[in-house]
C-alpha cells in the first residue's frame, strides 16, 4: 500500500490544513488498515507535504 497514493485518494494535497492531514491519517489507519499509528502517519504525511511544497516552489 502506497501512503501517498492512498492519501491523495482521500483528499490529501500540498495545501491540506493540519486538521485535514490528521483526519486523512486517521482514515488511512482506521479504514484502510495502514500499519503505522495515526501519529506516525500524520508525521509522514506532513513530511510529504513539505516535500511537495518545496518541489512546487522550485518549479516556479
Amino acid at each position: 500500500m502506497d501512503l501517498c497514493e492512498n492519501a491523495v485518494e482521500l483528499g490529501f494535497t500540498a495545501t491540506s490544513t493540519p486538521r485535514e492531514v490528521v483526519s486523512i491519517a486517521g482514515k488511512l489507519v482506521d479504514e484502510r488498515g495502514y500499519s503505522e499509528s495515526v501519529y506516525d502517519t500524520t508525521r509522514s504525511l506532513m513530511r510529504l507535504q513539505r516535500q511537495l511544497r518545496t518541489e512546487q516552489a522550485g518549479a516556479a
